[in-house]
């Protein structure tokens, strides 16, 4: 009897993992070719349905990092310019495709904001903690250390850490040790580095990261990485390569 209740539940496992597989298949969009070296590649970025997920608890009044957004949440590199068209980026930091966006276009998008060509706002999602529950809320503790890092100016820096850090496998998760020793590799030193850690520790911006995926379940954002150009989304063409993603920018920015 106890056999057979083995085989039913590895059964059931299996149907589990088959369901999650099959659902994946059906969220996959295609960003397009992305130059490696002198070999270009296709690369199929998965579209995650944050709206799927159970929604995160809104946390009315919760502290935000300095120069983030009231409302949306959001984390502008620079501050926001009325006059110019604003360059909106939706991620999870557990997110693999994400990783895959930033390691091709991060570069680029930071310099449009550098050269006040657009602004350039990241609005962070949780979706991932609710779907892949065994990470432990892994993307809620990075945004917890992101918006530390904000508030210590290294935001951009711990940003990139955090991509580069991604587990292999996703739904392992970031540990605690990690996301805090990414302080200091994003050059914080002495009281600065001393201020990122109390803060971490304190988990003072967990607040901020669901009331940030709140907003993402409000806006109806179907997955990471959305890119959107004063609120019309990217097509597929625009994010073929970064010849493509200049090009429709210049094209339709104000």
């Amino acid at each position: 009897m106890a056999k057979e209740n083995d085989r039913r539940a590895q059964a059931a496992a299996a149907r589990a993992e088959a369901e999650i597989a099959a659902k994946r298949d059906q969220r996959i969009k295609i960003f397009g070719g992305i130059a490696v070296a002198v070999v270009v590649i296709g690369i199929v970025l998965a579209g995650y349905l944050g709206a799927q997920a159970s929604k995160p608890h809104a946390s009315a009044g919760a502290p935000q990092p300095k120069g983030t957004l009231a409302g949306s949440y959001g984390w502008p590199l620079k501050p926001i310019d009325p006059a110019k068209s604003t360059l909106v980026i939706y991620e999870d930091p557990q997110c693999p495709i994400c990783r895959m966006f930033e390691q091709t276009f991060g570069t680029t998008v930071q310099k449009l904001a550098a050269d006040s060509t657009v602004n350039v706002e990241y609005r962070m999602a949780t979706f991932i903690d609710q779907n892949l529950p065994q990470s432990n809320h892994a993307s809620r503790r990075a945004l917890n250390g992101l918006g530390c890092a904000i508030d210590q100016g290294v935001g951009l820096q711990y940003h990139t850490l955090i991509y580069e850090n991604q587990p292999a496998n996703e739904g392992d998760g970031f540990s605690d040790q990690l996301l805090r020793s990414l302080g200091a590799k994003a050059g914080l030193t002495g009281s600065k580095l001393d201020a990122f850690n109390k803060c971490f520790d304190a988990g003072t911006y967990l607040g901020w990261a669901d009331n940030s995926y709140q907003e993402f379940l409000n806006q109806g954002i179907q997955g990471t990485p959305t890119v959107q150009l004063d609120g019309t989304t990217l097509p597929d063409t625009a994010l073929k390569d970064l010849t493509s993603f200049t090009a429709y920018i210049n094209a339709h920015k104000k």
